[in-house]
């Protein structure tokens, strides 16, 4: 909805009625609409259904004669409000609220065909009644003492307007001065601190560079120095452990070894002793007695047979011991030279992967470590009682008469 207001002194309200009916005639002509008047009376309320906006509409004419003869000569009466309104969407009405200033309010609808008429109704409205600015009728109604107390106001409210609009626009001057000079100021501090900051920047990367130089030589240094270190810590056990070498290559035997030793020693010699007393005794006596008796031949072939057995395994043992005492010295030299040449290949691989950082072929490493610390030992020796039962194992039947001995093998079938 549009919505025009206008100000202006009041008016009585038959003029009122006139120039309100002049302005809608002239906007909308020949359009039906509604009148309304409200006054100060108590039953001072008009209200007319139909009144036609078109020039010598008799009914219209005599609706305002009566209103001009209702309003004639009694200054009592006044007009608080006049209405035109139509049902499609237009209306026009004249107030005076408080009898100094009166107001002309027009509202046109949005959705109507008195749309685009609002220029016109506006135009008619001017053309039919003195507006005026709302200061002006003020001034108008005031005595003449006050009028000319108002204009002295004006004319220092404008003086100090001027003097607060002069003093507003050297202030602007003098911001943007400020303003110009802070921001030069502020180009200045920003172009030292630029350079400032260049140049710390510069220093800083300076020494950033000079301390990772310095690093990577710390580095290299540490890690000869644990290389060094590590070489040093090698070398020393490489000593110790060849000293220790040194120091067993005589082997000795604890005295509790040499007594459990010892106890094998004389029970071999025990039975050996067993096995010659027993052979003599019954063979001499089978060869030389005077009734030559065969049952002789049994103990003599025990006796015979033990010390056989005992001096065979005896000697057999004490080649085995004999065998793990040198088997033991050439382990000792070979772990001797197995220490050497794994130390001399430690050494080796440190320096390749310090030197060409990377691995050593594993061909090369193969080669060098191949047969390092192999342990080869010996057959143990057997015991009597074992050959005796790989000797009867192969023995079919024993039979011992007058003849002598018989032994039948397995297999062959010999004798």
């Amino acid at each position: 909805m549009t919505e025009l207001k206008f100000q202006l002194r009041p008016i009585p309200g038959n003029d009122a009625v006139r120039r309100l009916y002049s302005a809608a005639r002239q906007a909308f002509p020949n359009v039906a609409c509604g009148l309304t008047i409200d006054t100060n009376l108590r039953d001072g309320h008009f209200n007319a259904q139909q009144i036609t906006l078109a020039d010598g509409d008799a009914k219209s004419n005599a609706l305002l004669e009566e209103i001009d003869a209702a309003f004639l000569d009694k200054q009592y009466i006044i007009c608080k409000k006049v209405a035109l309104s139509n049902v499609q969407g237009w209306h026009i009405e004249y107030s005076n609220g408080d009898g100094v200033v009166a107001q002309v309010l027009a509202r046109i609808g949005d959705q109507n065909r008195y749309n685009s008429s609002v220029d016109l109704i506006a135009d008619a409205l001017s053309s039919n009644f003195d507006f005026n600015p709302h200061s002006a009728i003020i001034d108008a109604s005031l005595p003449k003492e006050m009028q000319d107390r108002l204009r002295y106001y004006e004319r220092a409210l404008s003086e100090l307007t001027a003097n607060v609009s002069k003093l507003g626009t050297m202030a602007a001057k003098e911001q943007k001065r400020q303003s110009e000079f802070v921001r030069k100021q502020l180009d200045e501090l920003d172009a030292r601190y630029k350079e400032k900051d260049e140049a710390l920047e510069a220093v800083y990367r300076k020494k950033e560079a000079d301390l990772a130089s310095r690093e990577e030589g710390h580095r290299a240094k540490v890690a000869e120095f644990e290389l060094r270190e590590s070489k040093a810590v090698r070398r020393s056990l490489l000593v110790e452990m060849k000293n220790d070498i040194k120091a067993q290559k005589t082997i000795k035997l604890s005295d509790e070894t040499n007594k459990k030793r010892a106890i094998i020693s004389n029970t071999c010699f025990v039975a050996m002793g067993v096995g010659l007393v027993l052979a003599l005794v019954f063979g001499l006596g089978a060869l030389f007695g005077s009734n030559t008796d065969w049952h002789f031949l049994i103990p003599t072939s025990a006796g015979v047979l033990l010390f056989a057995s005992t001096l065979i395994f005896f000697i057999k043992w004490n080649d085995q011991w004999f065998r793990e005492h040198a088997s033991a010295e050439f382990r000792n030299m070979r772990f001797s030279a197995d220490i050497l040449r794994a130390s001399w290949f430690a050494e080796l691989l440190f320096e390749w992967v310090g030197e060409k950082q990377t691995d050593l072929p594993e061909s090369v490493v193969t080669s060098f470590t191949r047969n390092l610390f192999l342990d080869e030992r010996l057959a143990e020796a057997e015991h009597p009682a074992e050959a005796i039962g790989k000797l009867l194992g192969g023995v079919e039947k024993i039979h011992v008469g007058k003849d002598g001995l018989d032994v039948t093998r397995k297999a062959t079938g010999k004798k």
